[in-house]
C-alpha cells in the first residue's frame, strides 16, 4: 500500500514539471492566424479572478437590398470568372459564399486546350454524322420498298378475293332472272285483265316466245285473223299511242259521260281536226302545229269541265270519261313523234297470219295498249301467244 502511493505521487510531481516547462511567458498571448479565433493559451494574471473566456463573435449578414460580392454566384471558364445573379442569397439563414469551378483553370481535358485535338474531334463528329445520315438514308429506302411490296399483296389479295367470290357466287341464280321467270309465270297463267290490256302481259310472252326460237325451236302454224291484228297497237319505243286515231281513221268515239252539251264545244272542233290530222300525217308525215297545239288545248279544257261536273257523274263513267281523254293525249303525243306515218302504212304494226311471222315481224316493237273498243282483240290475241309458248316450251325440254 504505501508503495503504490509513492508511485501515485512520483507521477503527479513529473506531470506538473511538464506543464511548468510548456506554459508561455507571463501575459504572452499567441495570435492565431484565423480571423475571429480566441488562443486558448492565454495567461491568467495572479490578480484577476477566474472566469469563462468569451464567445466567439458570431457572422453577421450584411443587410439586403445591399449587393455584395456574396450575392452572386461564379460561372468558371476559359475565359475566366463570370458573375451571375444568385436566386438564394435574400433566403433566410443564407450563408454566403462561391462556387467554385473544380475544372478551372487547369482541370479540363487536355483536348480543350489543344487546337489539333480539337479539329480532330470535329472532324470524328462529321464523319459520325455523315454515317447516321446514311444509315437513315438506307433505312428510309428500306422501308419505301417495304411499302411498295405490301402495296402489291394487298392488290394481289383483293384479286384472290374477288375470285374467291365469283367462283363461290357463280352457281347462284341472278334475283332478275328469278323476276324474270315470275312475270313471264304470271302473264301465261291467267293474269289480271289490267295487264293484258296494258300490253304488259302481250310482252312478257313475246320475249319469251324469242329466245325459245333463239334455242333452235320451231313452233306449229297457228293462223290469226288479219281483222285482230288492225286492232292491235304496238310501239317503237317512243312516247304516245297512235291507237286510238289509227284505227278508225281519226273518228273519234266519245262515251257517253262526254256527249253532254257541256261538252260540246270541244267535242265538236276535235272531231273536225281529228280526221285532219290523220290525213296531214298519210301525205306529208307530220301535223300542222297550229292544229296539234288547238287540240291539245281543247283535251285540257274537256278535262277540267269533267272534274267540275264531277258530281253529276258515277264513279264508273268519271274514270270511263277520263281513261278516253288520256288514250286522246297519247295519241296527240305520238303525232308530234318523227316517223309517225309509219304507224299509217303498216310498216309499224302487227302484221303476219300466223303467230309465227307476228313474232318475226315484232322485232324491234312492242304491244302497246289497248284502245277503246279493242279489248276483245287483245284477249285473243294473248290466248293465242300462250298457247303457241306452250308448244315451244315442249320441244325445247324434249330435246
Amino acid at each position: 500500500m504505501l508503495t503504490l502511493v509513492k508511485r501515485l505521487g512520483v507521477t503527479v510531481l513529473a506531470a506538473v514539471g511538464v506543464l511548468a516547462v510548456g506554459v508561455p511567458p507571463a501575459d504572452a498571448q499567441v495570435q492565431s492566424n484565423a480571423p475571429g479565433a480566441v488562443n486558448p493559451f492565454f495567461r491568467i494574471p495572479s490578480n484577476m479572478p477566474l472566469a469563462a473566456p468569451p464567445a466567439p463573435t458570431p457572422f453577421v449578414t450584411p443587410p439586403f437590398p445591399t449587393a455584395t460580392l456574396s450575392s452572386f454566384g461564379y460561372i468558371g471558364g476559359l475565359g475566366g470568372a463570370t458573375l451571375y445573379s444568385n436566386p438564394y442569397a435574400a433566403s433566410p439563414g443564407y450563408v454566403p459564399g462561391y462556387y467554385t469551378n473544380p475544372y478551372f483553370p487547369w482541370g479540363y481535358p487536355y483536348y480543350m486546350n489543344d487546337p489539333f485535338s480539337g479539329y480532330l474531334t470535329g472532324a470524328a463528329q462529321v464523319i459520325s454524322a455523315q454515317a447516321q445520315f446514311m444509315s437513315t438514308r438506307a433505312q428510309t429506302d428500306l422501308l419505301r420498298e417495304q411499302y411498295r411490296q405490301m402495296r402489291i399483296d394487298t392488290h394481289r389479295r383483293i384479286l384472290e378475293e374477288w375470285q374467291y367470290e365469283r367462283n363461290l357466287l357463280a352457281n347462284v341464280p341472278d334475283p332478275r332472272d328469278i323476276e324474270r321467270k315470275f312475270a313471264t309465270h304470271r302473264a301465261l297463267n291467267d293474269p289480271p285483265l289490267t295487264e293484258i290490256l296494258s300490253g304488259e302481259s302481250l310482252n312478257r310472252i313475246l320475249v319469251n316466245i324469242q329466245e325459245l326460237e333463239r334455242k333452235g325451236a320451231t313452233g306449229p302454224t297457228m293462223p290469226l285473223d288479219e281483222d285482230l291484228l288492225k286492232q292491235i297497237n304496238v310501239t317503237n319505243g317512243e312516247r304516245g299511242n297512235i291507237g286510238l286515231l289509227r284505227t278508225s281513221g281519226g273518228r273519234l268515239s266519245w262515251p257517253l259521260p262526254l256527249q253532254g252539251p257541256t261538252f260540246d264545244e270541244e267535242r265538236k272542233r276535235l272531231d273536225q281536226f281529228a280526221p285532219e290530222a290523220v290525213k296531214q300525217v298519210e301525205f306529208n308525215g307530220q301535223v300542222n302545229p297550229k292544229i296539234l297545239e288547238q287540240m291539245r288545248a281543247d283535251v285540257n279544257a274537256l278535262g277540267r269541265k269533267l272534274n267540275e261536273n264531277i258530281r253529276e257523274l258515277t264513279p264508273t263513267q268519271y274514270v270511263e270519261a277520263r281513261r278516253y281523254l288520256s288514250q286522246l293525249e297519247d295519241a296527240l303525243t305520238a303525232l308530234e313523234q318523227p316517223g309517225v306515218q309509219n304507224y299509217f302504212s303498216g310498216k309499224w304494226g302487227a302484221r303476219g297470219k300466223t303467230v309465227g311471222e307476228l313474232v318475226k315481224n315484232m322485232a324491234g316493237l312492242r304491244f302497246a295498249p289497248a284502245t277503246q273498243g279493242t279489248e276483245a282483240a287483245y284477249r285473243a290475241l294473248h290466248q293465242a301467244l300462250t298457247a303457241y309458248n306452250m308448244a315451244l316450251e315442249q320441244q325445247v325440254a324434249q330435246k
